[in-house]
């Protein structure tokens, strides 16, 4: 099996830690050795020492890519999702400034139901992007760059409750 640079890394702190670090085999106490001390090399140093490598590790310290490799964007103050998202809401601030459509807004939570006997429960929610009217009609928009099955199933039941269809862009 090829080993990969990190495990290199992690090979040369754990045996330059068994240097430093080591457990008192009578207590269990795992410390840093310095001369006249009671300890002597053990494993738990090395775990410690395997431990505090991966904590500041710099290959680690990196923020990992989101999983749909979306960026988060702020724009005007308010923070979006994606660039796509941001970018889709500046046009539509400026068609609502010219009145082509009224009632803007982000982030609109539609609850999704369920009947139960004799009434109906919140089962879950759906969040739009944006709603806004256009010509007295509710438009329901969300950015996609995947559709996920959860959002797949979301939207056929949004649209099975409430007659509501999403447009994605």
């Amino acid at each position: 099996m090829k080993r990969h640079r990190a495990d290199d890394f992690l090979a040369l702190a754990v045996a330059n830690a068994r240097d430093e670090f080591s457990t008192d085999r009578t207590t269990g106490v795992t410390g840093q050795v310095t001369p006249g001390s009671r300890l002597s090399p053990g494993r738990a140093g090395a775990q410690t020492a395997r431990q505090s490598f991966l904590c500041t590790s710099s290959l680690r310290q990196s923020p990992a890519p989101s999983k749909y490799h979306n960026r988060r964007t702020t724009v005007d103050g308010e923070t979006f999702d994606s660039q796509k998202e941001a970018i889709y809401w500046q046009g539509l601030k400026a068609a609502a400034a010219a009145g082509e459509i009224s009632d803007l807004r982000r982030q609109v939570v539609f609850p999704l139901l369920a009947p139960v006997e004799d009434r109906s429960v919140m089962v879950s929610k759906y969040v739009a992007d944006f709603t806004f009217k256009k010509d007295h009609k509710l438009y329901v928009i969300d950015c996609k760059g995947y559709r996920t099955a959860m959002y797949r199933l979301k939207a056929k039941w949004l649209r099975l409750q409430d007659g509501i269809v999403i447009q994605e862009v």
